[in-house]
């Protein structure tokens, strides 16, 4: 099997890694119980801001030094995300621990979807791409719904084990990150954006990407808005 049709087979394992956020029912609770509860608000900041701080960054990362390194560096930020909040105390190992948390989400976005657009290029199956986020998606979503159960119910035993879970879960997708080949393609600035545009261009022409891509934002939104104003 070549290193781009690794890539391939590998992907939805990426993605099902990465979503395996066992803290996700139970992380307000945390900080409730580790911070005061300004503090539990304020730390969500940190994540927010280094997300959106850090999108252009990865972006000329993942273009001048490789989807693959991209996504190892990615992997490695959320696995010390994990491990910090499963080991740490006080509010700066909690801060910076978002900060770690929101490179990993900056450092994946647009990046896992140029890989697996490029390694089908490469393989002459630029035509599946569209199949192929929509098994994703599935893997995606399968992670998410398995932690969120999982995770409330270690949380009954104590609120640090959804995150030990998820540093476990993380280790294991930087395996599969260092496992990723990256594709044959020569890019430059332009190239690479375009690249990413164009799989995206084709991607919202997909209803069932667009639904699921719907779908995502309402979760995102009933998940993250209520407990600020709840």
């Amino acid at each position: 099997m070549s290193g781009t049709a690794r890539n391939v087979v590998l992907y939805p394992w990426f993605k099902f890694l990465q979503n395996l956020l066992f803290w996700q029912a139970t992380w307000f609770l945390f900080f409730q119980s580790e911070l005061s509860a300004a503090q539990a608000i304020l730390i969500y900041v940190f994540y927010d801001i280094a997300t959106t701080v850090l999108e252009v960054p990865s972006g000329y990362l993942s273009d001048r030094a490789g989807r693959r390194v991209t996504l190892i560096v990615s992997a490695v930020a959320g696995l010390l995300a994990a491990v910090m909040q499963a080991f740490g105390e006080g509010f700066l190992i909690f801060a910076l621990a978002q900060v770690a948390l929101g490179a990993h989400i900056a450092f994946a976005s647009g990046t896992d979807s140029a890989l697996l657009y490029e390694s089908l290029e490469a393989e002459g199956r630029s035509d599946e791409v569209e199949a192929q986020e929509v098994r994703a998606w599935r893997f995606t979503f399968a992670g998410l719904m398995v932690s969120a159960v999982a995770g409330g119910a270690m949380a009954y035993f104590g609120l640090r084990i959804p995150y030990v879970a998820t540093a476990i879960a993380f280790a294991i997708l930087v395996v599969v990150a260092l496992r990723f080949r990256e594709p044959p393609v020569q890019r430059t600035m332009e190239g690479g954006e375009f690249g990413r545009v164009t799989a995206l261009r084709a991607a919202l022409r997909n209803p069932v990407l667009l639904w699921l891509f719907g779908l995502s934002l309402l979760m995102y939104g009933y998940s993250h808005i209520p407990f600020v104003f709840g």
